[in-house]
């Protein structure tokens, strides 16, 4: 197989990937139409119509693909392997499905367990780690990778040894349609100065709630502007993510970022804060290489 049309396909975002046998990436393809937003047969068409010139053009391209497309919403629910976990029992576990008469393949989530209280479930981001872990040369690494459900992952020795998550994102959007900051304007403009604030208040010894309700009193008394407020709510929760991560991982390298472009504008500023090193890896090319590490140990060219 000359090309591999690869997918990261999430709850709420479709990407597409042509990638060379080289590894080298060809193409994208992105839309929000994310796999909680489809029925089954709507995946299908989606798939076909998202990539149909790819596939008229490549007719005998491998498909892989990873994220939610994995889950019981999604084509096929696959299995969650356990950690530590590297690329080659990663491949060696991929499910397949038959997409409109074309064998696809699903690669399956990880779970960690560490005992009866400790566990955690991952499905898609594995494949951005395994792209970070080819780009970097520390033997052991800390990855952050910012979204609705952020994860932040150590690797050793090549593996995927544990992994926590923290739903940042989900809880920011819950928390500007609650009623406590009803009839206020929310701004999607960002403000430094507000978010470093937030920052600071994820510090408070009162807790994630008390710094939550903090927000509106900062309203009341004019020390903050009802259109900033989403970023100083944006600060509380992911100075809490990383105050609480750090708790939970001890590292003497420095973090790894791998997000949008604006979440990794966002974490940078508060690692910076905390006096954290941290450095970014452009989202789309790792996940390219993490997915290409897949096709090659499963024979895919």
């Amino acid at each position: 197989m000359s090309r591999l049309i690869a997918v990261d396909w999430g709850s709420s975002s479709f990407r597409a990937y042509l990638v060379e046998s080289t590894g080298k990436l060809l193409d994208t393809i992105k839309s929000d139409q994310g796999i909680f937003n489809l029925t089954r047969d709507d995946i299908e068409t989606c798939f076909k119509s998202q990539c149909a010139s790819w596939l008229d053009k490549f007719p005998q391209a491998g498909v892989l693909m990873s994220g939610m497309v994995g889950s019981r919403n999604g084509l096929k629910e696959t299995q969650y392997l356990p950690t530590p976990c590297s690329a080659k029992t990663i491949s060696l576990a991929l499910e397949s499905v038959e997409l409109f008469d074309r064998s696809v393949k699903i690669v399956p989530g990880l779970c960690f367990i560490e005992d009866e209280k400790t566990s955690d479930v991952m499905r898609g981001e594995e494949v951005q780690i395994l792209g970070a872990v080819n780009k970097l040369s520390n033997d052991c690494e800390l990855i952050c990778l910012p979204g609705t459900h952020s994860k932040w992952a150590v690797v050793e020795d090549g593996k995927i040894r544990r992994f926590s998550t923290f739903a940042s994102g989900e809880m920011y959007s819950t928390l500007l349609s609650l009623d406590l900051f009803k009839g206020i304007i929310f701004s999607k403009s960002f403000d430094k100065e507000s978010f470093q604030k937030g920052l600071d208040a994820s510090f408070q010894t009162a807790g994630f709630l008390n710094s939550i309700f903090s927000g509106r009193v900062k309203l009341l008394s004019g020390e903050l502007d009802d259109i900033h407020l989403s970023s100083y709510l944006s600060g509380v929760i992911i100075g809490y993510e990383i105050l609480s991560a750090t708790k939970i991982y001890s590292s003497n390298s420095k973090v790894v970022i791998v997000g949008s472009h604006y979440l990794q504008e966002l974490y940078t500023l508060a690692f910076s804060h905390f006096n954290i090193e941290s450095f970014c890896l452009e989202p789309d090319t790792t996940y390219v290489s993490g997915i290409y590490s897949l096709a090659k140990q499963n024979n895919y060219f």
